[in-house]
């Protein structure tokens, strides 16, 4: 039986979610981890975005950090007028080390702090806790690399499939990716970049892995995750941990600094 409005307001509120959140009570990955530690925390909370931004500028804003579980966005209230005040929006990563590169990154990048469209957005760990997904698997991603013929792998079919299904998405960008010289002639490929794994590009695989009709194709549809663009290993970049650590003690006050221990091995 599905929940009234207050039910599920008051829900909100027992499981550490906003009253006025738009996401699924009932899910678990949506309820806060009260008990978490800071130092386990995934989940960072970005304000002073523009008012307008997009989930493409956040996320070309946090490249080579790690794999993004979820981004919401919050677009503020409104003035008297019509005139908006600033968007925030709630960044989730799927592991602690991602989490941790991101927060470095936002501190030591080469502008002071989280630059979005010119605009210093200011982070800082979220109250709703996120602890790191430590079953997902290292190739489940927000990302889909879909393969398959043109009518059915293109952004405005896809759209129409996912939604008949009820899934209600947000993507951060479509690409469509080049032909090789060996593919079927009729045969397209694409990547849909979701605003969320869990919910989002999860469900989405699910659907058209389990579409019958596209499995009798010849050849047939095929769906894999894909490697998320804010996902790049630290050691590509020249970096280590222990000079990340060492960037962050300089260029930090001491009442500022971070204790070790939330800082975890990159084994």
């Amino acid at each position: 039986m599905p929940l009234t409005d207050e039910d599920a307001r008051q829900l909100r509120i027992r499981t550490g979610m906003p009253p006025n959140y738009n996401g699924d009570p009932k899910n678990p990955f949506n309820h806060s981890a009260k008990r978490l530690p800071d130092s386990l925390n995934c989940s960072f909370w970005a304000t002073n975005l523009p008012k307008d931004v997009t989930v493409k500028e956040i996320c070309d804003a946090i490249r080579d950090c790690g794999r993004i579980s979820a981004i919401h966005i919050s677009r503020g209230e409104t003035y008297p007028g019509g005139k908006k005040k600033y968007a925030a929006a709630k960044i989730i990563f799927v592991d602690l080390k991602g989490a941790q590169m991101f927060f470095l990154l936002a501190v030591l990048g080469r502008a002071p702090g989280f630059i979005v469209r010119g605009r210093r957005a200011y982070v800082e760990r979220n109250r709703h806790k996120v602890p790191p997904q430590l079953g997902l698997p290292r190739n489940h991603t927000r990302v889909l690399y879909i393969t398959g013929h043109y009518w059915i792998a293109n952004p405005s079919y896809l759209t129409q499939f996912l939604e008949s299904h009820g899934i209600v998405f947000q993507l951060e960008s479509t690409v469509e990716l080049p032909r090789r010289d060996f593919d079927h002639p009729d045969l397209r490929r694409l990547e849909l970049r979701f605003a969320r794994y869990s919910g989002q590009a999860r469900r989405a695989y699910l659907a058209l892995q389990g579409e019958a009709g596209f499995r009798r194709l010849s050849p047939p549809l095929r769906v894999d995750f894909d490697d998320d663009p804010c996902d790049v290993r630290v050691l590509e970049r020249g970096l280590t941990m222990h000079n990340l650590e060492n960037r962050l003690e300089a260029c930090l006050p001491p009442q500022a600094r971070f204790p070790t221990f939330w800082l975890c091995s990159w084994d």
